[in-house]
């Protein structure tokens, strides 16, 4: 109970907005170097390193991000991509994109055209990569 009491007392002081299994998953990377990470938490953990700049816990996040990519996740990490300029799971993301577009296009729906998404998903990526080499992307 005792303990209770003072992880939220901690989570007043230390961020507002801020769960409590993401702060003990936190506390858990923070004492123990490790963490067993979901799709959920890898993302707001990231976005916590992020701020806090805790380089080993952006870098686990990213590369467990990486690792777990598909294609029904494919466009929130885009979105992810844009919003942290995660340079690995960047790389990662145009790689499936090119790899695996066969299986963009078909496990999204047909209501659109298999293409469509598809081609969302390259026009994403294209602005994300635009002016990494003098202005030009580097693969489109």
């Amino acid at each position: 109970m005792k303990f209770q009491r003072r992880i939220s007392t901690l989570l007043k002081v230390f961020y507002f907005n801020l769960s409590k299994a993401n702060f003990l998953a936190l506390l858990t990377f923070l004492y123990k170097n490790e963490v067993e990470l979901t799709e959920k938490l890898a993302l707001d953990l990231y976005e916590l390193a992020d701020e806090y700049v805790e380089n080993g816990l952006m870098k686990l996040c990213e590369e467990f991000l990486c690792k777990n990519l598909t294609s029904e996740n494919l466009f929130l990490m885009i979105e992810f991509v844009e919003k942290f300029e995660a340079e690995a799971l960047r790389e990662s993301v145009l790689k499936f994109v090119i790899q695996d577009h066969e299986e963009i296009k078909k496990n999204f729906g047909e209501d659109q055209g298999p293409d469509f998404y598809l081609w969302e998903a390259i026009s994403k990526m294209s602005t994300i990569c635009k002016g990494l080499t003098s202005g030009k992307s580097a693969i489109f």
